[in-house]
């Protein structure tokens, strides 16, 4: 018997990808490495947490834990976004680092829902923020 497969809608690749965008975005010419993007992907939904605009998701029990297992799913979103131009690797003396993709700035200015233009706001706070 096998079961249907049901797509992921919460914490997807693609969900956990626009975020990502949306700091690299913020922080271009910046880049990266996966673990400051691991912790920036957590605080971004969290950022009432750390003294800036509410949090975008409610509070869950155990959300410390998240962190715990978002690397795959940041990793996962990073390549998704790279077949779209979205984000760039580069290999540099400091390890690799992801920064915003040539299509990236058009992909930002072109979403227009309430959820978007907030995540995009506090990633702006958050670069500007934690560095």
């Amino acid at each position: 018997m096998s079961q249907e497969h049901k797509p992921i809608t919460f914490n997807s690749p693609l969900e956990a990808g626009i975020r990502a965008v949306s700091i690299l975005g913020a922080a271009y010419p910046q880049t990266y490495d996966l673990q400051r993007l691991v912790a920036f992907d957590y605080l971004l939904v969290h950022t009432g947490d750390i003294g800036g605009p509410d949090n975008l998701h409610p509070p869950t029990p155990m959300r410390s834990a998240e962190l715990l297992v978002r690397r795959k799913l940041v990793e996962q979103s990073l390549l998704l976004m790279m077949t779209r131009d979205l984000v760039e690797r580069e290999v540099t003396s400091e390890g690799i680092k992801y920064g915003a993709g040539e299509n990236a700035a058009t992909f930002l200015s072109s979403v227009s829902s309430n959820y978007l233009l907030s995540l995009k706001d506090r990633a702006v706070w958050l670069v500007e923020n934690y560095w």
